[in-house]
């Protein structure tokens, strides 16, 4: 079993809950996918597994099977003629590549589709609206992993899962004050 290098969160649990607002939301978000975005072990734990599986998917029997039946499929008409016990016919030196080539693309196809049921699973695509609500406060993250909105290493594209925007929200007035370090509200000196 490969280990899977854990690394650290886009976002943590503390700048969820460094807005109330924010906090607020994120909670509900986590009541209705069942897991404290603001836990940073449960959320490491989530990406942790939702990671591996993936790989696994990506990386799993049915991808080599597909690539092994879609050689088989380009190659058969090439070495086909070359059997002398297929060269006289000429059904079985052609016919096998078409059913071949299908069961090959039905195995990658298959493959894709289990991986990006993965990539949306419920508590994965939560964790990537809890980020885009994070951009919205003012919050989000300064990286995003690839693999969590399923773009290649090192892609910049958008993703097939790609964290959701959402309107900017404006600070409010007290919130505005803490963050410049001065005071927004003027106050007559008596």
């Amino acid at each position: 079993m490969t280990k899977t290098r854990t690394q650290p969160l886009p976002l943590n649990g503390s700048a969820l809950a460094s807005d109330p607002r924010l906090l607020e939301k994120v909670h509900a978000m986590g009541a209705r996918h069942g897991i404290d975005y603001t836990d940073d072990a449960a959320v490491t734990e989530l990406l942790t597994e939702r990671r591996r599986t993936l790989e696994r998917i990506q990386r799993g029997p049915l991808v080599w099977w597909g690539a092994l039946i879609l050689t088989a499929a380009v190659l058969w008409p090439f070495v086909a003629p070359a059997i002398p016990g297929l060269a006289d016919n000429p059904v079985l030196s052609y016919a096998p590549a078409g059913p071949l080539l299908l069961i090959a693309v039905a195995c990658i196809a298959l493959v894709h589709v289990r991986w990006k049921r993965e990539l949306t699973q419920e508590a994965l695509a939560g964790y990537r609206e809890v980020l885009g609500l994070a951009r919205a406060h003012g919050r989000g993250p300064a990286h995003v992993p690839a693999w969590l909105e399923g773009r290649t290493s090192g892609g910049n594209g958008k993703g097939k899962a790609p964290v959701p925007t959402y309107p900017r929200v404006e600070p409010r007035p007290a919130d505005a004050g803490h963050q410049t370090g001065g005071s927004s509200i003027s106050l007559p000196v008596p």
